[in-house]
């Protein structure tokens, strides 16, 4: 029950080894490497300079192109999943297996490729939709959409206000040509589509006038044919994008076997952006590079065997005074669940102690306090005990379930009592 102590490493080792002895460093999972601290008037901060030359964007891409497709996979082929998830074994030769990256890779960019196109599809209907309702209320006009007009005559489209007093347009019309001729095409609760035909040299002054009744004129730009031919058109168009969305659907759902390939493919994507961050930290001077971190006292030893097995030179020391050391709680795996409570606040300082132990025993008997009840005690004991044997991987999760348990317990006895 404590504070798990640290020690300081810190590594010199040939540069053209780094990738490979990082990628062994970090299969231990046992050393946070942290950015170099050199003093910035030492011989090594002179001589080494910060790593560049990282692919951290390029794997950050990958993951949220397999992201995407995965979004995407669970959207076109949803799979029924249990309340816990269920985790599929893979062998660490497949997992980190370039090949079976870029094949899935592949897959995965096709699938975005696809619901792009699909998207597109359903883009090109809506639009259809939009213009047939627009141009709807015209339908039972058998004027062309482009018509003008004719060398002394010119064609209006427009619309006006429903409570417009067409008697009082007319009236108004009249006053300024007798040789107006004005239609109502429709009406709906908000407006009247309205369709006329005056002379030219009349043209202007007549839609002045109208405008002192709301006129809107209808914007047809690059329309031709009446508005029933047009409707019917884009209902073929409809009814073509319709079978093709179909058909894209048909095919991102034949791809859905490949989900799970996905997912191992994004853990890996995720390990190798790990790997890039942490190589990022590292200090290089063309032929040497620097390395430092932090590594359990506990996993000193199986550290010592990676650096006597590799041509490096390393130092081990104390963490010094005023140093920003990571800290890691060790407990009982009776108070473990107590984790989550303190992640929530915020871990202790290195040099402070562990509240776990004295969390523990509170927490879990004010919450018995305040159920004290056994049927609920009993209810949350049975949710807990299957929790923690569904749920295997340590995280959240895992420590809910576990506290559960605890507080199961608490509330049962409690509610005897």
């Amino acid at each position: 029950m404590s504070i798990v102590k640290m020690k300081k490493v810190r590594v010199f080792g040939i540069d053209s080894e780094k990738d490979v002895f990082l990628n062994r460093l970090l299969s231990l999972g046992c050393v946070q490497i942290v950015e170099s601290s050199f003093d910035e008037n030492s011989i090594q901060a002179q001589l080494l300079k910060p790593v560049s030359d990282t692919a951290l964007e390029e794997f950050t891409s990958k993951k949220a192109s397999l992201e995407s497709a995965l979004k995407i996979l669970n959207k076109a082929a949803p799979k029924k999943s249990g309340l816990f998830p269920e985790y599929t074994p893979v062998k660490v030769s497949d997992f980190f297996n370039s090949d079976f990256l870029k094949a899935t890779l592949e897959k995965a960019e096709k699938i975005v490729q696809l619901n792009s196109q699909l998207e597109e599809k359903y883009s090109l209907i809506s639009g259809a939709r939009t213009k047939i309702a627009q141009m709807s209320p015209w339908q039972s006009m058998d004027v062309p959409l482009n018509m003008k007009g004719t060398g002394y005559t010119r064609v209006l489209f427009f619309t006006l206000p429903e409570f417009a007093d067409l008697a009082q347009v007319e009236k108004a019309v009249c006053e300024v040509s007798d040789l107006v001729h004005i239609e109502t095409i429709s009406q709906d609760k908000d407006q009247r589509y309205m369709f006329a035909i005056v002379y030219k040299d009349k043209a202007e002054e007549v839609i002045e006038k109208l405008r002192e009744f709301g006129y809107s004129e209808a914007d047809f730009a690059g329309l031709q044919d009446t508005a029933a031919e047009n409707i019917t058109a884009l209902k073929e168009k409809i009814a073509q994008y319709t079978d093709q969305c179909k058909e894209l659907s048909d095919q991102i759902i034949a791809m859905a076997d490949c989900r799970e390939d996905i997912k191992i493919c994004i853990d890996e994507a995720q390990q190798e952006i790990s790997r890039e961050s942490a190589k990022g930290k590292l200090m290089s001077g063309g032929k040497v590079f620097s390395l430092e971190g932090w590594v359990p006292v506990s996993s000193q030893d199986k550290l010592k065997k990676l650096f006597d097995d590799s041509c490096c030179a390393y130092e081990v020391s104390d963490p010094e005074e005023g140093e920003d050391v990571p800290v890691q709680l060790k407990d009982p795996k009776v108070i473990e669940p107590i984790n989550m409570v303190t992640e929530m606040y915020s871990l202790p300082a290195y040099d402070n102690i562990d509240p776990n132990p004295l969390i523990f025993p509170w927490f879990t008997l004010f919450f018995g306090i305040m159920y004290a009840d056994l049927g609920y005690g009993l209810i949350l004991l049975t949710l807990g005990i299957i929790a923690s044997r569904k749920i295997k991987r340590k995280g959240t999760l895992k420590y809910m379930a576990g506290l559960l348990v605890l507080c199961g317990i608490t509330t049962s006895f409690c509610g005897i009592i």
